[in-house]
């Protein structure tokens, strides 16, 4: 992990962040690694020339806006882009790269390798992906010991993120002079799926599509686009940007974990496990036939299938 930039950030808020793609709107497997990083997985912090930290993932990487910490760095970068929770543990010393590189050159893959052929960070170089013995060869070389035997910190997860990011875009609404008062106030309604988002969602939804409950004091009003990354009060508003779940299966879908195709087909992530599924009481074959979304809806589930769904 090469973030010379935003370490000081990342590190102390238990995180990596970059945008989905390059500017000019390219794919950078440098930035896709977030995406494909799991759990428990382990990360080296370099910057400065020098190795920082070693970290933990301790969570699937979910879409976020550039963290306001940030501030005029990456005045280039998206504004959106992909939040990877990482518990982060510090060296008592920073080890020069220049110390170790020889040994490590290597062990270093010779496709999307973090340095280049001189020991510098390779240029647009964020998370690269290493081999085991490589990641041994620095844990060691910086003074570490094993992998195994470091003591990570609590992490932060998904839910701690969310929170935080949805209260401060709550405090903007709330704070916004250019919206009503009742636009304002049906805004922040609609983040728990209240108000008139949720009879938004009641006139076009009409049950939970996987567990085909129709109660609807057992069902909640999930935005298919997430509340704190719509554009506009009329995106969080939109009956189209929601759908009726029971709490577990809005939970999945809130995280990523299920999502539908335009058919209405349900999508299931292959990072969910089919016992978990069981013991939610849920299963990959439909309780009943299809049914398709409408093109008003299209879009938005569009959106959930690229930034949300854990493909």
């Amino acid at each position: 992990m090469n973030h010379s930039k935003t370490y000081r950030q990342e590190i102390e808020g238990g995180y990596l962040w970059s945008p989905k793609k390059e500017r000019g709107g390219r794919r950078s497997q440098f930035y896709d690694n977030l995406r494909i990083a799991a759990p428990g997985e382990r990360i080296i912090s370099y910057a400065k020339g020098r190795i920082i930290s070693v970290g933990q993932v301790s969570d699937f990487s979910f879409t976020a806006m550039k963290p306001a910490e940030f501030r005029g760095t990456g005045e280039n970068w998206s504004q959106e882009g992909w939040l990877l929770p990482v518990s982060w543990f510090r060296a008592e010393k920073a080890t020069p790269i220049g110390s170790i590189i020889l040994g490590l050159q290597p062990l270093l893959p010779e496709k999307y390798s973090p340095f280049n052929k001189i020991g510098l960070g390779t240029q647009k170089a964020y998370l690269a992906e290493i081999s085991e013995a490589a990641f041994e060869f620095v844990l060691l070389s910086a003074g570490f010991g094993k992998a195994s035997e470091i003591d990570f910190p609590a992490a932060n997860l998904y839910g701690d993120f969310i929170a935080g990011q949805e209260n401060k875009m709550q405090y903007f609404l709330e704070t916004d002079q250019t919206l009503s008062e009742t636009e304002r106030c049906q805004s922040i309604l609609a983040r728990r799926g209240q108000g008139l988002f949720r009879r938004n969602v009641a006139s076009i939804e009409t049950m939970c599509r996987i567990t085909t409950v129709k109660t609807p004091s057992f069902l909640i009003a999930s935005h298919i686009k997430p509340w704190r990354l719509c554009s506009s009060s009329f995106e969080r508003l939109d009956g189209n940007n929601g759908l009726l779940l029971t709490p577990h299966v809005d939970l999945l879908f809130d995280r990523g974990y299920i999502s539908f195709d335009n058919d209405g087909a349900v999508i299931f992530s292959e990072k969910i496990k089919e016992s978990e599924l069981m013991l939610l009481g849920l299963r990959r074959t439909p309780l009943a036939p299809p049914l398709a979304f409408s093109p008003k809806q299209i879009p938005y589930l569009d959106y959930h299938r690229a930034s949300v769904f854990l493909g």
